[in-house]
């Protein structure tokens, strides 16, 4: 829709005939009367006799606008680039908007979560724990230090948080007062801590009370407990059998997201969770000082080995909906340092799920080998790869090779080019209006990689190769600013970033035909639809031929006697027409050829609170003539709505085998309640055609349109006047195509592993040519879980196979190697406005079973198989599909 269109600073009521609320029809051309005093209606004209020369209101009107359109296209020079700064502007505003609610939310919810965690601390309690005490013969003891603590770090832990949110609102007054909040919360801590010290005696007679209440639950109990041996689950490749589908998510006690990441991926990869769940490393570990196996006799050391072994029981085990990892967490800062002997990993630090992941493995690998530093473990087996690197000068052939360990493949950061353009193009495929056989729906996409400064015609170039259609078959739309935009067809000479497109932006093309195939069409539409041809009535379209003996496209509006008023579609002007100068519709005018294409926009009706929002993609109809009825543009619609709908899904569905009686079924089927969409047809003004109510879509009251479907109607596509098409649909995700699209990306994860063995130029001489010498690097030997590090940009988006991703490419000899993903670590990353911090958060994608679940800390749902390969993938968690025989002979002598 263009912004730039001539408009009257007046009202509407302000041209009506003030003494007989007509329309205006005529204008005397006189200086002399006032503004109101030269409208004339027909009355007027014949009441009010003048020697002034009279005008035709419309005439002058469109004169006036055609006038009005040779200065727009001055001043849209000058406008245009405040307008493009003002809404800049707006967005921006908008953006700072959208951020603060953001944050205030986060306020909330922790706020909310801290009510709910006090809350939690004094009422929950384990019932498997108070069973232990029972079969013990234990008591259960009234403790409130336990609490104390746990309130201790909460308030720790939720005003770290929250601090960090506030700090932007240090000049809100209520800055301050949650500040005092804070203290009285401390001060409360410590009066609390100081009156439990005094009233020792009273918790000692709660007690005894509580030691009553066990000797009656003594009495109920008249059979003997057992404690069950823990079973051991035998050796398998697959997943630990689990009684249930519900998987628990980890607390995050201190932002520790990286850390609860790895570990829901490490609780699913094969072999090894069976190792630690099975408790298999006893037979490895040694103690660090006696240096003989595992004794349960000797005193439990902090072992990171048993952590993580206690900590995958309890993820495969509990019954919670989140567990605690604190043991773990300790046993991390104490046993992984750095060379001053200090925690890598602190409590409440952020850090690197992949850096985590790497020392993590080193250090089980470590306690497994224990002073045997050439023992291979269950890590080396599983994670161990060989890196090696050659360095060479090209000219004497001196070659040099070093092997490395691995146990995370690291990539390299890939960038794009500066002047680089790479887009994802879409294709809507046209369908035909009576297909002969059933057409699989299917969504076709495919990257393509230009250069900023090439000009559209370089695109349409591409997209001609790719499709094999002529220019004049298709048209080309983007999104731009949030605006849907199509590419004129005169626009070849433009560059690229002229119009704003740049590298990730999806160019969707739309098959259209040409004109040959899309006059066929219409007859074929047209000649569904039986218009009258004698005994006209109200509101029927027809040709009629007023004085000046032009036959004209109209609607009967009127009827008196023999006489007709009927108003022409493309004026909207009213003439009365006897019955002998009335025809059948499209019999005395012949088709005016307007090629033009018309976009269709949809909306979903949100019914609970009745507000819209736009969905799905736009849909452009080729339409071979100026005017079409109503009726005729639903059957373009519905027929084109396959390009990304399934309408076989849809519960009333007209069958379009043939044309012959579809007339009565199409009308029948488009009224029904359960169809699942109805059609708006706007004006320039976003009013309704019909109604001329602003529509619901626009602005929400009870007295606007909500969607009328009047037929008959004639729609008059003239480039002046082009009415607006929206879908509002009621269900429809009921209805929308299974096929999902591939996530948008700039890399492929085969561009990764190209560069990671290609040649690179060193600085370094060769002692003997004085030349440069270059370097390869190789992944010699592959190993059975492969674990890619992909560094990159922020909002960089790179896409993997799911299933048999193939590494060929970087390895030392060419062949293919096929993976299967299990799990991925996704990192999120928000860098501020001021540039001055980023905010990261860690999330992981597993495998469960036959479905994929996102583990966000405590939060757990199902994802969608399409989301896996998502911008913030960070770390990617493969098996090999194939595994030698001598491989699984040595993992099972692990067991």
């Amino acid at each position: 829709m263009q912004i730039f269109q001539p408009k009257v600073i007046e009202n509407e009521k302000d041209l009506i005939c003030k003494q007989h609320q007509q329309q205006i029809e005529f204008v005397i051309l006189d200086a002399q009367l006032s503004s109101n005093e030269r409208l004339l209606c027909k009355q007027c004209k014949h009441q009010k006799p003048t020697n002034s020369q009279i005008g035709n209101f419309q005439q002058l009107k469109q004169s006036f606008d055609r006038i009005q359109r040779e200065k727009i296209s001055q001043y849209e020079l000058i406008i245009k680039p405040h307008l493009q700064q003002v809404e800049e502007f707006k967005k921006t505003i908008e953006a700072l908007k959208t951020r603060l609610i953001q944050q205030l939310d986060y306020l909330l919810c922790l706020s909310q979560d801290w009510i709910t965690q006090l809350i939690d601390i004094a009422t929950q309690y384990s019932f498997f724990g108070e069973l232990d005490l029972l079969i013990q013969g234990l008591k259960s003891k009234i403790n409130p230090t336990p609490i104390i603590e746990t309130i201790k770090k909460t308030l720790k832990h939720n005003k770290f948080k929250a601090t960090q949110k506030l700090n932007q609102f240090k000049l809100q007054p209520e800055f301050n007062r949650c500040q005092e909040l804070f203290e009285n919360l401390n001060h409360l801590l410590q009066n609390q801590e100081a009156e439990i010290k005094i009233n020792n005696p009273y918790f000692k007679d709660n007690n005894m009370q509580l030691e009553k209440n066990s000797q009656i639950l003594d009495k109920y109990i008249s059979f003997n407990i057992k404690q069950e041996i823990q079973p051991q689950y035998p050796y398998s490749s697959g997943d630990v059998p689990r009684k249930d589908i519900n998987y628990p998510g980890i607390q995050n006690e201190g932002q520790h997201c990286y850390m609860n990441a790895v570990m829901q991926c490490l609780a699913e990869t094969p072999f090894l969770s069976n190792f630690l769940y099975n408790q298999s490393f006893k037979n490895f570990i040694t103690s660090s000082n006696s240096g003989e196996k595992w004794n349960n006799s000797q005193p439990i050391q902090i072992i990171l080995t048993e952590q993580l072994s206690l900590l995958i029981k309890k993820l495969k085990d509990t019954n919670e909906q989140s567990v605690s990892i604190e043991q773990f967490r300790e046993a991390v800062c104490q046993k992984i340092l750095d060379s001053q002997k200090r925690p890598i990993y602190k409590i409440c630090e952020p850090a690197d799920s992949n850096e985590f992941l790497k020392d993590l493995l080193e250090h089980i690998s470590d306690e497994l080998k224990g002073s045997n530093k050439q023992k291979n473990t269950i890590i080396d087996t599983l994670f161990q790869g060989t890196k090696k690197t050659k360095t060479f000068c090209k000219q004497c052939a001196q070659e040099v090779e070093f092997d490395e360990k691995i146990n995370i493949f690291d990539l390299n950061v890939l960038k794009m080019k500066d002047d680089e353009c790479r887009l994802q193009l879409m294709f809507f495929s046209k369908y035909k209006l009576i297909e002969t056989q059933t057409k699989e729906i299917v969504l076709k996409k495919q990257r393509v990689v230009l250069q900023n400064n090439q000009k559209i015609k370089e695109l349409y170039q591409q997209i001609t190769k790719i499709t094999n259609l002529n220019k004049d078959q298709y048209t080309i739309a983007y999104k731009n600013k949030g605006s849907f935009c199509r590419i004129p067809d005169n626009y070849d000479q433009y560059e690229l970033f002229k119009l704003g497109i740049s590298s990730k932006k999806t160019i969707y093309v739309y098959e259209l035909g040409n004109q040959d195939e899309a006059e066929k069409e219409f007859i074929e539409i047209s000649q569904i639809f039986n218009y009258p041809s004698s005994d006209f009535k109200l509101y029927d379209i027809v040709n009629f031929k007023p004085k000046d003996n032009i036959w004209r496209e109209g609607q009967i509006v009127d009827i008196q006697e023999n006489q007709y008023e009927i108003k022409d579609c493309s004026s909207d002007q009213k003439y009365r027409i006897n019955n002998l100068d009335i025809s059948q519709f499209r019999k005395k005018v012949q088709n005016q050829r307007n090629m033009v294409k018309i976009e269709v926009y949809n909306y979903l009706n949100q019914s609970k609170n009745n507000k819209y929002k736009q969905i799905l993609y736009p849909m452009i109809i080729l339409i071979p003539i100026k005017s079409i009825t109503f009726q005729e543009l639903k059957v373009y619609i519905y027929k084109q709505i396959q390009r990304f709908i399934n309408i076989n899904e849809f519960q009333v569905k007209p069958n379009l085998y043939n044309t012959w009686g579809l007339e009565e079924e199409l009308k029948k089927s488009f009224d029904q309640s359960e169809f699942p969409y109805r059609i708006l047809i706007l004006d320039a003004h976003n009013k309704c055609l019909n109604c001329k109510k602003t529509s619901i879509i626009v602005n929400n009251r009870q007295t606007n349109c909500k969607g009328c479907e009047v037929d008959p109607i004639i729609l008059n596509f003239d480039y002046s006047i082009k009415p607006k098409i929206i879908l509002v649909w009621t269900q429809t995700q009921k209805y929308l195509k299974q096929l999902k699209i591939e996530s948008d990306y700039d890399f492929k994860l085969e561009d990764y592993l190209k560069q990671y063995k290609s040649t690179q130029e060193l600085t370094k001489i060769c002692q003997n040519c004085k030349i440069p010498l270059f370097e390869q690097t190789f992944l010699f030997v592959a190993p059975i879980i492969l674990v890619i590090h992909l560094p990159k940009l922020i909002r960089t988006q790179v896409y993997f196979e799911i299933q048999s991703q193939n590494i060929r490419d970087c390895l030392y000899k060419i062949n293919d190697v096929l993976y299967n993903l299990y799990a991925v670590i996704n990192l999120k990353q928000i860098i501020a406005d001021n540039q001055q911090y980023t905010y990261q958060h860690h999330t992981a994608y597993v495998k469960k079973q036959d479905q994929w679940i996102e583990f966000n800390d405590s939060k757990i749902k199902k994802i969608d198989l399409h989301k896996i390969t998502s911008k913030n993938a960070c770390l990617l968690f493969y098996i090999r599909q194939e595994i030698k025989d001598d491989v699984i002979f040595l993992l099972q002598s692990f067991f």
